[in-house]
């Protein structure tokens, strides 16, 4: 996956970061806590990767109709 940034966004969005101090904690708070949403989708995707694999052993599942 590739992120490409607008110069003048980010350039926009650091200036006022410099300067503005409750800025710079709204977007240190918003860096954090998408950091720590990235980290627990990359858990959950390789999760998903090793029980999907035919090489994992999947739990046993009833049927949807019920007549096991």
């Amino acid at each position: 996956m590739s992120i490409t940034y607008r110069p003048k966004v980010v350039w926009r969005i650091v200036k006022e970061a410099l300067w503005d101090s409750h800025e710079r904690k709204r977007l240190y708070h918003e860096a954090t806590e998408f950091l720590k949403l990235r980290a627990e989708r990359l858990k959950w995707c390789a999760r998903a990767a090793i029980s999907t694999s035919p090489w994992y052993p999947s739990p046993e599942r009833p049927s949807a109709s019920g007549n096991d």
